[in-house]
C-alpha cells in the first residue's frame, strides 16, 4: 500500500510540473550536464539556451537538467512544451498553464503571469522555441519582473537576448570507426 501511495504522489508531482516520465534512462552527456549545471549555479546566469539541430537531444538534456536542479529552487522546476504553439499570446498562456497560473480578470495575461511568479523561485524549461523567436522578449520581460526565475530554453537557434548564455548541444561521443574498436566510454554505444 505504501508503494501505491508513493507511486500516486510521484504521478501527481509529474503532472504538477509538466515533466512526463521518460521511457528510457538518461545516458551519456555527463560533460553537458556538469557544465550547464555549473552555469545554472552562477547567480547572474538566468537564461540558458540549449542550441543544436533537430533530434540531437536538446529536450532530453533539458529535462534531465531541470529534474536534477528542481530541488535547488524553492518552488521547483516546470516544463512548458511549445512545439504546437503558433502565436505570442499562446506562449504566455502555455507558460501560465505550466506553472499553474489561473488567468482571469481584466489585466493582460503577461501581467497576470508576472504577478503569479513575482514571489516564486523556480526553474522554467521552455522546449522547442525556435519557431517563436519573435516572442523572445517575453522571456526577457519575465526575467526582469521575477528575480527568482531561471529559464532553460531548447532551440535550434539562439534567442539573441542580452541575458542569454548559450550551450551548443552536439552529438554523443561515438566509436572511432577507423580502429574498429568499440569502447564502453562512448555514450552512443550505450
Amino acid at each position: 500500500m505504501d508503494d501505491l501511495k508513493l507511486s500516486n504522489h510521484h504521478s501527481i508531482m509529474q503532472k504538477k510540473n509538466g515533466f512526463a516520465p521518460q521511457p528510457t534512462p538518461f545516458i551519456g552527456r555527463e560533460d553537458d550536464l556538469r557544465k550547464v549545471q555549473e552555469m545554472l549555479a552562477v547567480p547572474n546566469c538566468r537564461l540558458i539556451s540549449l542550441v543544436g539541430p533537430g533530434g540531437i537531444g536538446k529536450t532530453r538534456l533539458g529535462i534531465e537538467l531541470a529534474r536534477q536542479a528542481e530541488n535547488a529552487f524553492a518552488d521547483g522546476a516546470y516544463f512548458a512544451p511549445l512545439q504546437g504553439v503558433t502565436s505570442i499570446g499562446q506562449v504566455v498562456a502555455t507558460i501560465a498553464n505550466s506553472v499553474s497560473c489561473e488567468l482571469y480578470g481584466k489585466d493582460d495575461i503577461l501581467t497576470q503571469l508576472k504577478r503569479h511568479l513575482e514571489q516564486k523561485e523556480l526553474l522554467l524549461l521552455l522546449d522547442n522555441f525556435e519557431h517563436l523567436l519573435e516572442a523572445a522578449n517575453i522571456i526577457a520581460e519575465l526575467l526582469d519582473a521575477v528575480n527568482g526565475l531561471k529559464v532553460i530554453v531548447t532551440s535550434r537557434e539562439v534567442l539573441n537576448l542580452r541575458a542569454e548564455w548559450v550551450w551548443s548541444v552536439m552529438g554523443m561521443q561515438f566509436p572511432d570507426l577507423i580502429d574498429g574498436e568499440v569502447h564502453e566510454s562512448d555514450s552512443a554505444v550505450h
